[in-house]
């Protein structure tokens, strides 16, 4: 198969069948004689209810990334390289699980694979349950999870009482792991310090007329010459009809900092930050009033042209296994899609007082990535199919068991407070 089978729009190979709803249909014979027509050398095959693995020697350059509409891993190492020895990260969901002994809780609801792919009819409901029982039982959590076929429930303590923790919830099998085994990113990069001597940003032009994913950058830092940078997101409007333009909150920490583009060093001032978004990091810029900006993306592919203008969608605009964008200025167009969705604990800066939850996107963008997903392009939009802004882009994992994924802020925040 040469590069021309693999559409631009994320290397995506089409299927006269789709893997998205029925993971069943792969063993149809006449399904896997077209997988192995497709990928000629194919020695096996595997999947977990995310992911479809491809067992080969030789896999097609450059490698697709979808197949029959669900994410594609190649696996090639010569130890590995038989279903039957496939290497532990790869064989399994993360986490670990309980006895069906343990029981089932919110019985009312029923989901699971063959319920569909619509996050918003899913996710809402089923998770409230089961952070409403999660605090019956006293055991706290930090994230549940959403793929699908199975929920990820995060355990902040590092011993929880595993005889407690119920087999499934809505009809979705349960899996566990520990806040200490998430590996999130010891910082944030929208608050790593900026050095003016050796920034490595891959774009610094100072655009006349502002858009989204163009640097920005906060004031100096503790009197020294550093800062703080990140990407514009997009333009948004309140329930009073203010206009504001999407940031990363954290890059500028408190309402009032002035906002620089593209650096604070050599560039302009080109607003303070208004506020932000509940205690997510998505921060409201308000823009001075010599300031234009323009709506339009940068995408130079995969889009009509009347896309280009992105408009707020949230968990109805998000379906499971949707084709995302990131796009910057600093990245290009990378390709991913959304996996699952979660709702995430998040504290006041403090680290204590009442909890707030936010919905989060779970993408997989592919590994070894990191050298075109550059430091601080937080608060990028992340668009969904047809164009809608779906969310805002936090962090990119580079090792651990969630290599190759991204994780995202929802726009449903957005939605919820009025935002438009």
């Amino acid at each position: 198969m040469d590069s021309s089978t693999s559409s631009a729009l994320g290397r995506s190979v089409d299927a006269p069948f789709d893997l998205r709803g029925d993971w069943n249909t792969l063993g149809k014979k006449e399904n896997m004689e077209y997988l192995k027509t497709i990928f000629p050398g194919t020695q096996g095959v595997f999947q977990d209810s995310m992911f479809l693995y491809i067992f080969m020697s030789h896999p097609p350059e450059p490698r697709p990334r979808v197949f029959a509409g669900v994410p594609v891993i190649f696996v090639t190492d010569p130890d590995t390289v038989s279903p039957g020895l496939l290497p532990p990260r790869l064989a399994a969901p993360p986490g670990f699980g309980v006895v069906p002994q343990q029981g089932s809780i919110a019985k009312h609801l029923t989901y699971g694979e063959s319920h569909g792919l619509d996050l918003d009819l899913q996710c809402a409901p089923l998770l409230e349950a089961v952070k409403i029982h999660f605090v019956k039982i006293e055991t706290p959590v930090t994230e549940i999870i959403y793929f699908g076929a199975h929920l990820l429930i995060v355990l902040k303590s590092s011993k929880p009482d595993k005889s407690i923790l119920p087999f499934r919830a809505g009809g979705v099998v349960c899996r566990y792991v520990l806040e200490t085994e998430m590996n999130r990113p010891a910082y944030q990069s929208e608050l790593r310090h900026i050095d003016p001597k050796k920034r490595q940003s891959k774009d610094d032009t100072e655009y006349a007329r502002l858009r989204p994913g163009i640097r920005v950058s906060s004031d100096y830092l503790n009197s020294s010459s550093t800062y703080r940078s990140s990407t514009l997101g997009c333009h948004i409007r309140d329930k009073d009809d203010k206009d504001f333009v999407t940031v990363a909150y954290c890059t500028f920490n408190e309402p009032g900092q002035h906002v620089y583009h593209p650096h604070r060093n050599s560039g302009r001032d080109i607003g303070w930050l208004a506020g932000r978004v509940g205690r997510t990091d998505i921060g409201l810029l308000s823009l001075a009033p010599t300031e234009q900006f323009s709506n339009e993306a940068f995408l130079s592919d995969g889009y009509d042209e009347n896309d280009r203008s992105p408009q707020i969608g949230g968990l109805a605009a998000a379906r499971r296994y949707d084709v995302v964008t990131l796009d910057s200025p600093d990245t290009g167009v990378i390709y991913g899609q959304i996996m699952g969705v979660a709702q995430q604990e998040i504290l006041a800066n403090s680290g204590c007082g009442e909890q707030e939850w936010a919905y989060i996107y779970y993408m997989y963008i592919g590994e070894n990535l990191e050298h075109e997903i550059s430091d601080s392009v937080c608060g990028s939009v992340i668009r969904g199919e047809g164009g809608k802004v779906v969310g805002f882009f936090q962090y990119y994992v580079t090792d651990g068991m969630w290599a190759g994924w991204c994780v995202g802020t929802s726009a449903e925040e957005l939605l919820d407070r009025g935002f438009s």
